[in-house]
């Protein structure tokens, strides 16, 4: 059974919400565009990427708390795709938090 590991974006995106004030993220699905198949794929690729930490348990998926879950309706209405918005969970915290005394920790 293969190991899973991180990919550079998902690194990066932990990293920033661990030594950031901000620890929310939003992420949409992608659209289908024809003519630019290059941009929806990464989109898209983003938007599973980000699902993966949340079933890793680095992120929290909290789209359906009653805080955020208007944006997320206006954003789907909007928009006219799939939004997750997530939470750094406490294990994210502590793999890539950055202290002073120390190099990153991961």
């Amino acid at each position: 059974m293969p190991m899973d590991s991180l990919n550079r974006y998902q690194v990066k995106t932990l990293k920033r919400l661990a030594n950031s004030s901000v620890k929310f993220y939003c992420c949409p699905a992608g659209l289908p565009i024809p003519e630019r198949d290059d941009v929806e794929s990464r989109v898209t690729g983003d938007f599973n990427d980000i699902l993966v930490l949340v079933l890793l348990g680095l992120l929290d998926d909290v789209s359906t708390s009653p805080q955020h879950a208007g944006k997320v309706e206006e954003l789907m209405a909007l928009e006219g795709r799939d939004v997750v918005i997530t939470k750094l969970s406490r294990l994210g915290q502590a793999m890539f938090e950055r202290v002073k005394w120390e190099k990153w920790v991961n």
